[in-house]
């Protein structure tokens, strides 16, 4: 099976992904995504502190509302920090530019 992902414009197209192990569409399809997101260029990182509420894992798709925007993104990495005020999580965060 052979599945074609491009994305416009197509001047600039990636070596082939070959992934002999993977027997379904679906696994193929994800990949072929995994590949796209991985390629994409159009997307930043930044680092958010707040105080802890509730333990915010790497992989979580969170929405972040601001004074000036509400925006969406992939959560990277996180870290928790305690002193004797606070708790605070640190998050690592993806998002589209």
């Amino acid at each position: 099976m052979r599945i074609t992902v491009s994305r416009q414009p197509a001047d600039n197209p990636a070596d082939p992904v070959v992934e002999p192990l993977l027997t379904t569409q679906e696994a193929m399809v994800e990949r072929g995504r995994n590949e796209l997101d991985d390629a994409s260029s159009n997307r930043f990182t930044t680092r958010l502190q707040l105080p802890f509420k509730m333990l915010i894992q790497p992989g979580d798709l969170i929405e972040v509302q601001s004074t000036q925007e509400t925006w969406r993104g992939k959560v990277l990495s996180t870290g928790v920090s305690i002193d004797r005020n606070a708790i605070n999580q640190t998050l690592t965060i993806e998002r589209p530019a």
